[in-house]
C-alpha cells in the first residue's frame, strides 16, 4: 500500500508542470457521430493474496474466465446515447487457512448486464434518462477440513434494475480519435511525409475523418482495413497536406490508426443531480448433505430511492498525460423484505418474514492519473474510495473502502490487447451494535490479474 501510494503521489507533484501546445486540441475535441459500434471478447486470468484482519489465516486464489462487451453510441450536439452490454464469466479456486482448519472452494459465475443512458442538451445544461439492469449468478462447491469436516453447495442468483432521471451541466467527450490524430500527424511530419506542420483545424478535421472511418463495421477485417485507410489518405491527399509518399507514410498510416486503440480518452467536465430507483431481488440456496436441515433458501428484495449530487472532470495535459477525478455524495432510503426457509426433503419445516428500514449517507471519489508513452501502451494510477454512514433496523455503522491501483495494456496485433492490473484495497465497517458493544472489522487485500483482450 506504501509503495504504491508513494508512486502514485509522486507521479501527481509533476502536473503542475505539464504543458503543451497539444492540450487544448484535445480539451476542444467534439466525438460526434451518428452511429458508432464495437464488440470486444477478452480472456482474463486472476489471482490475489489476503491476510484476515485478526492476523491468524489468509486466503489464496486463482481464477480464469472470458468477458465479452458489445458497446453503442450516437452523439450530436442536442443528444448523447448510449447502449452498452457486458458478459463477465469466470471460474475460481479458492484455499483459505484460519484456526478452524483449511477451507477448499471451487465456484463459476457469471455478470450479464445492460445500460442504456441519454441526455438531451440545450446549450451546456442536459436532461438525463438511463436504465441498468444487470444479474449476479453463481454456483459454489466447498470442502471443509476443520475439526468437523463438511461438504456443501450454494447457489446465488441476484438481479439489479434501476432508473435514473438528472440534470446537470457540462460534457464529457470521447477524444480518442483526436489523441490519435496527433500521434499520426507527429509522425508523418518526423518521416517528412507533410508538407508542413498541420494547423489546429487540419489537425481537427483530421480527427474527424478516423472518427468517420470507424462507421464502417464488417467482420471481414481486411475490407474495413482497406477502407479505413482509404478514407484518411484520401483527407490528406485531397488536402494537399502530403508531401511524398513512401513506405514510412503507409506504414505509419496503418500503424497508428489500427495499433493506437489505447482505452477511450476523455475531455470536459460535468455537474449533476441524480434520482435513482432501485429495485434488487437476490435468493441463496444452500444445500450440506450433512446438516439435519438439508436445504436452507434465504430471499431479499430491497427497494432503494437515492438522491445524488456529484462533480467530475477529465482534463488532458498533453498527448502523453491524462489528469481525472470526480467526487459525489448522496443520501438513500431503503426497505427490505427478507424471507428465510429451511426444509427437509422438499418439505418447509422452519420458516421466518423480516421487514427492515434502513438509512445511508455516502460519499464516493476518484483520482486518475494517465501515461500515454507512445502509441500501443497506455498506464494508469488510480485512487478511489468510499465513505458510508448507514443506519440499518437502528444499528449504526460506518463503512470505508480506499483502493489504489496500477494497469499497464500493450497492443500486440489489430484486434489484441496485452494487459495487467494491481490493486491494494483497504476498507473497514465499524458498527455500533449497542450502547456498549461495538464491532470493528478491517480488511487489507492485494490483487493482480493479467490476460488478453479481443477486440472485433
Amino acid at each position: 500500500m506504501k509503495i504504491l501510494l508513494l508512486l502514485f503521489f509522486l507521479l501527481i507533484a509533476t502536473l503542475n508542470n505539464a504543458f503543451c501546445q497539444d492540450k487544448n486540441s484535445l480539451s476542444n475535441f467534439k466525438f460526434r457521430t451518428p452511429s458508432y459500434k464495437a464488440l470486444n471478447i477478452g480472456f482474463n486470468s486472476n489471482g490475489g493474496s489476503q491476510n484476515l484482519y485478526n492476523g491468524l489465516g489468509s486466503n489464496r486464489n486463482f481464477g480464469a474466465g472470458i468477458n465479452a462487451n458489445y458497446f453503442a453510441q450516437k452523439s450530436t450536439d442536442k443528444l448523447l446515447r448510449s447502449l452498452n452490454f457486458f458478459l463477465f464469466s469466470n471460474f475460481n479456486n479458492n484455499i483459505s487457512n484460519s484456526v478452524s482448519g483449511k477451507n477448499k472452494n471451487n465456484s463459476a459465475f457469471a455478470n450479464p448486464s445492460v445500460n442504456f443512458n441519454n441526455k438531451w442538451y440545450h446549450k451546456s445544461k442536459f436532461i438525463e434518462i438511463g436504465a441498468n439492469l444487470k444479474a449476479n449468478l453463481m454456483d459454489r462447491n466447498s470442502k471443509s477440513n476443520g475439526s468437523i469436516s463438511s461438504t456443501q453447495s450454494d447457489t446465488d442468483n441476484e438481479i439489479v434494475n434501476n432508473l435514473i432521471v438528472g440534470v446537470g451541466k457540462g460534457r464529457i467527450e470521447n477524444i480518442t480519435d483526436m489523441q490519435n490524430a496527433l500521434w499520426l500527424s507527429k509522425s508523418l511530419l518526423n518521416e517528412k511525409n507533410l508538407r508542413n506542420e498541420l494547423s489546429n483545424s487540419e489537425v481537427n478535421e483530421l480527427a474527424k475523418t478516423i472518427t468517420q472511418s470507424n462507421y464502417f463495421r464488417v467482420l471481414d477485417a481486411r475490407k474495413r482495413i482497406r477502407f479505413v485507410l482509404h478514407k484518411i489518405d484520401s483527407f490528406l491527399q485531397t488536402k494537399n497536406l502530403i508531401y511524398k509518399t513512401d513506405i514510412n507514410y503507409f506504414t505509419n498510416l496503418n500503424d497508428i490508426v489500427f495499433f493506437a486503440n489505447n482505452n477511450p480518452r476523455q475531455a470536459g467536465n460535468i455537474k449533476f443531480i441524480r434520482f435513482i430507483s432501485e429495485l434488487k431481488n437476490s435468493k441463496r440456496v444452500q444445500v450440506n448433505p450433512f446438516s439435519s436441515l438439508g436445504k436452507k433458501s434465504n430471499t431479499n428484495i430491497q427497494n432503494t430511492i437515492s438522491f445524488v449530487v456529484g462533480f467530475q472532470k477529465f482534463k488532458p495535459l498533453n498527448l502523453n498525460q491524462q489528469f481525472e477525478y470526480g467526487i459525489s455524495g448522496g443520501v438513500s432510503y431503503f426497505e427490505n423484505k427478507i424471507s428465510n426457509k429451511e426444509s427437509i426433503n422438499n418439505l418447509v419445516v422452519n420458516q421466518v418474514n423480516q421487514k427492515l428500514n434502513g438509512r445511508l449517507i455516502s460519499t464516493d471519489y476518484f483520482v486518475n492519473y494517465k501515461l500515454y508513452p507512445n502509441t500501443r501502451t497506455s498506464v494508469v494510477f488510480s485512487v478511489f474510495g468510499k465513505n458510508e454512514y448507514s443506519v440499518y433496523d437502528i444499528v449504526p455503522s460506518i463503512n470505508t473502502t480506499l483502493t489504489l491501483a496500477a494497469s499497464a495494456n500493450y497492443f500486440i496485433s489489430y484486434n489484441t490487447t496485452l494487459f495487467a492490473n494491481v490493486s491494494e484495497r483497504y476498507s473497514q465497517v465499524i458498527s455500533q451494535k449497542s450502547s456498549s458493544l461495538q464491532s470493528n472489522f478491517y480488511n487489507l487485500n492485494l490483487s493482480f490479474n493479467t490476460g488478453l483482450n479481443i477486440a472485433f
